[in-house]
Order: structure tokens, then sequence, then C-alpha cells
């Protein structure tokens, strides 16, 4: 496409037609020709490789400023770019403490001593709807806790809505009514260590974890209470009371 105006110069000037005329004179201008193409070949290459060299050169010039120093672009926080989330796995215990849950604290929510035994015996939870909470409601009710002296057969009964259990609690009474008395007492000895026969708030954490699943452990220090009903029934409203195993088994 190129040789195409060349060519209509040359046939206006007549330098073809006596080129024709003269077998050495077409030779010549056939060579001249085809080196005449041959550079504008070499001119077309060297500026495409120029081009792409100028291309490369910005986009790695670019790149190195969206990335912050790196080579490649790199996703920020609140960019346009989006971070794709790894979906987090959900047990099924946690979805059934979760929908039976009535209380919000801080955004994560809490059972009562009555959503407990709804949870064992009802399909779903009397209402969907979930009361928010502050620190001065908490308080009351950890205040109106009964204590081990108090303790009875009903129990949760007396507690009822004013209560709250988090999900630690939650898994440690369901285990509670599946475990045996001799795998409590496995798991309440190897944290009395002095073999004092009591154990405290601490303890008492570890022995909750030891007998719940692994997978749940880190979910429960996750929404752990500094104080809930079960804990505040088993070591005082102010957590330095001693728990002995003849208690801690009734």
């Amino acid at each position: 496409m190129a040789l195409r105006p060349l060519g209509r110069q040359l046939s206006r000037s007549g330098l073809l037609w006596k080129a024709a005329s003269q077998p050495k004179s077409l030779r010549n201008l056939s060579q001249g020709l085809q080196n005449a193409g041959n550079g504008r070949r070499r001119l077309y290459f060297l500026v495409g490789v120029g081009s792409c060299a100028v291309g490369t050169v910005w986009w790695f010039r670019k790149a190195r400023e969206e990335g912050e120093g790196g080579v490649l672009p790199v996703a920020r926080a609140g960019g346009s770019e989006k971070v794709e989330e790894k979906p987090v796995k959900v047990s099924g215990r946690e979805l059934r403490y979760k929908s039976f849950a009535s209380y919000v604290y801080k955004g994560e929510p809490y059972m009562s001593a009555r959503d407990f035994l709804d949870s064992l015996i009802r399909d779903g939870p009397r209402s969907v709807d979930k009361e928010v909470i502050d620190d001065k409601i908490l308080d009351k009710m950890l205040w109106g806790t009964p204590g081990r002296r108090k303790g009875s057969d009903h129990l949760f009964k007396d507690m009822w809505n004013s209560s709250v259990l988090s999900y630690g609690d939650y898994l440690f009474l369901l285990t509670a009514l599946i475990k045996t008395r001799r795998q409590f007492e496995i798991a309440f000895r190897m944290y009395d260590v002095d073999n004092s026969d009591f154990i405290d708030h601490e303890e008492f954490s570890r022995v909750e974890k030891s007998v719940t699943a692994q997978r749940d452990n880190a979910m429960i220090e996750q929404k752990r209470l500094a104080k809930s009903s079960l804990s505040v029934h088993f070591f005082g409203y102010r957590g330095n009371q001693r728990l002995f195993s003849r208690d801690f088994f009734k």
C-alpha cells in the first residue's frame, strides 16, 4: 500500500517508460524500488517497536504508581477494586443459638434462660424480634441472678427472662445434657491442678472449652461475656467465689 503513491509519481514523470525501453535502467529501477520498500518496512518496523517500548514503559510507571511501589496494581481498602472474601462457615448450633436468642447486647445475640429451654423443646423461637439491652439492663439482670445457695431444680424457671447466657454457656449446657458425670469429673480434675477440690472463674472457662467441640472454641472466645448469668450463679457477682466439685456436679 505504501508503494502505490510512489508508483503513480514515477508513471507521471515517464521514468517507467524509459526504464521499460532500457533493460539496465529497468534493473536499476527495480532495485531502487526494492530498496525503497525495504527502507520503509524498516522504518515502519522501528516505529512499531518504539511505540511498543514507550507504551510498556508508560504502563509500568502507571502500575507502579497505582500499586504504591509494586509492579502490579493492588486492591486498596475503600477503592473501586473488590476484595474477595472467604465465606464464613456457621455451625447448626450457632444458627439455632442466634435464632432463639431474644437479646442483643453490643451487636451480639444472647439467650435468656427461657430461650435456652425453648431451644430444647420448640421447633422455632416464640418471636423473631430481639430486645436490645444496654449496660444498665445487663447489670440489673446479673445482679438479680440467684447464687448457688439459692439454687434449685427451678433455677432456670426462676431466672427466666431476667438472665443472659453467652454462646459458650449455651454449648456448655447442651453438653451437660449428654455428657456423663464421669466425663465432667475428668474435666474438673484436669484444671484442679493443686487438688484443692475447687476451681475459680478462669479455670471454669477452661473446663467449659474442654467439654465442647474444638471448632466452637474460637467462637466462644470471640463472643464471651465478662460475666453471664451462669458465671454469676457459680462464682458470684464479683466473680471471686470458689466453685467446689460437689456444688459443680450438683
